[in-house]
């Protein structure tokens, strides 16, 4: 008789024993995953095949202009935020350096130029006078390289551009001829051709 009281004592025990287990597997289960806070990116990445690359904040649009065959390239920047856009060519010039460009220029006559690093090299960031324009060039294997923002009172714009002449550098070129049909890729890998908008 000791034996059965000992046996259904010892199997109330592990009776009770498993119902708790069930109850902290159960609240367990109804505890919902605390999501980790992550810090979003705020800026983008362009590398052109024309032999650059640069950053660009979020929230702005790249159209590259593939029907441009007389430059290496041609980048229109556009934010939904304004109306303001930023264009960076690279063509061909005859200019040995960029102070040439600044002093033949006639487009340039009457704007004030100041030095400026962009990706390593000596460059001119021009402001015009008459105008709200802000032209950043620098002269790489003879080929100018520009980045025009037509409105340097826009605020969003004027940021990008820093952003763009800050992180700015040159790149093995990937393109062997001005007149191939050309494509820019973003970092993440997706190719963009013709007139195709990144965001």
């Amino acid at each position: 008789m000791g034996l059965i009281l000992i046996g259904g004592g010892l199997g109330l025990w592990l009776w009770q024993k498993s119902g708790q287990k069930e109850q902290i597997v159960t609240e367990e289960t109804n505890i919902s995953p605390i999501p980790e806070a992550t810090a979003g990116e705020s800026e983008k990445s362009w590398k052109d095949e024309a032999g650059f690359e640069f950053k660009y904040p979020n929230g702005l649009a790249i159209r590259q202009d593939a029907s441009d065959e007389n430059r290496y390239t041609n980048l229109e920047i556009t934010s939904e935020k304004t109306e303001a856009k930023i264009v960076i060519l690279a063509e061909d010039t005859t200019y040995k350096a960029v102070a040439d460009w600044i002093k033949n220029d006639k487009k340039l006559k009457g704007a004030s130029a100041t030095d400026i690093d962009v990706g390593g090299k000596s460059g001119k960031k021009v402001v015009f006078a008459d105008s709200e324009k802000v032209e950043v060039g620098v002269i790489e294997d003879n080929i100018l390289f520009s980045i025009e923002l037509d409105n340097g009172k826009d605020e969003v714009m004027a940021s990008a551009l820093e952003t763009i002449t800050g992180s700015f550098e040159f790149v093995i070129p990937t393109q062997t001829q001005k007149t191939t049909t050309g494509t820019g890729q973003d970092q993440g890998g997706e190719v963009i051709e013709e007139e195709v908008i990144i965001e």
